[in-house]
C-alpha cells in the first residue's frame, strides 16, 4: 500500500514539473486570459457540457481560421464564428442547438493576428491549443455561475 500511494505521489510530482516547464513563457507565450462577462448565457446541462467538450477537442487551427458562420455542429451544440468585434477579434462562441434567443455557453476572443500569414505548424499548434483552452474555461467558468469569456494573447513561442 505505501509503494503505490508513494508512486502516485511521485507521479502528480513529476506531471506537476512538466506542466511547470511547459507553461513557461519561453515554450507557451500564447496563454488565454478572462475578458469578462458573458452577456445572456444560456442553460448549462450535463449533455451539454460533454457535447461542448467534445467538438472543442475537434477544433483544428484550419477550422478556426475559417470564413464565418457555423464550423462544428453535432445536433446538441455548435460551435459558430460570430463575425468580428469592433476591435478586430474573432469572435468563438459555443451554442445550444435548438433554442431561441440566450444559448452561449462559452465564448473566446482571438485577435487576428493569429490568422493572418500565419504559415509555421508550431504557431498553428499553439493556438490551436490555446484557442481550445480560452473555450473549456469559458464553460468551465459558466459551469461555476459566473460565465466569462475569454480572449488570448501574447506572442507565439515558434
Amino acid at each position: 500500500m505505501f509503494k503505490l500511494r508513494f508512486k502516485s505521489y511521485i507521479t502528480a510530482f513529476v506531471c506537476a514539473l512538466v506542466v511547470m516547464f511547459y507553461t513557461t513563457s519561453a515554450f507557451a507565450s500564447i496563454s488565454s486570459h478572462n475578458v469578462g462577462p458573458m452577456r445572456n448565457p444560456g442553460p448549462l446541462s450535463q449533455r451539454h457540457i460533454i457535447a461542448a467538450r467534445r467538438l472543442i477537442a475537434q477544433l483544428v487551427f484550419s477550422v478556426i481560421a475559417g470564413g464565418p458562420g457555423t464550423i462544428l455542429d453535432d445536433g446538441i451544440v455548435r460551435i459558430d464564428r460570430q463575425g468580428q468585434t469592433a476591435a478586430g477579434d474573432l469572435n468563438l462562441q459555443v451554442q445550444i442547438d435548438g433554442i431561441q434567443g440566450s444559448s452561449t455557453i462559452a465564448a473566446a476572443l482571438i485577435p487576428n493576428q493569429y490568422f493572418n500569414g500565419v504559415t509555421n505548424p508550431g504557431t498553428m499548434a499553439e493556438v490551436q491549443r490555446v484557442v481550445r483552452d480560452a473555450l473549456v474555461r469559458s464553460l468551465d467558468s459558466l459551469r461555476n455561475q459566473a460565465g466569462e469569456i475569454f480572449g488570448v494573447q501574447g506572442d507565439p513561442s515558434n
